[in-house]
């Protein structure tokens, strides 16, 4: 049995999937880092999530998240799904 290659029939076979959207691919080290500079008042948010690659709104709500709980910086940049 011939084994085809993705190219050479125009299908992909399956096991070679590709992600089709950029959602969650921010790490937790850089939103961590552009947190702690906001908490610290080093950056605003716009300038925080550029320099960190992270999502603005997520910056955001993670932030408000810290401050209201009172959360570390680490502690306030997990992933979560869901509720």
């Amino acid at each position: 049995m011939e084994c085809l290659s993705p190219t050479s029939t125009g299908f992909l076979i399956m096991g070679l999937y590709q992600r089709k959207t950029v959602r969650q691919s921010w790490s937790q080290d850089s939103m961590a880092g552009a947190i702690q500079e906001v908490l610290e008042g080093n950056m605003g948010y716009r300038r925080a999530s550029k320099a960190y690659s992270v999502p603005q709104t997520t910056l955001e709500r993670k932030v408000k998240e810290a401050r209201q709980k009172k959360l570390s910086s680490e502690a306030a940049a997990g992933k979560m799904l869901g509720r």
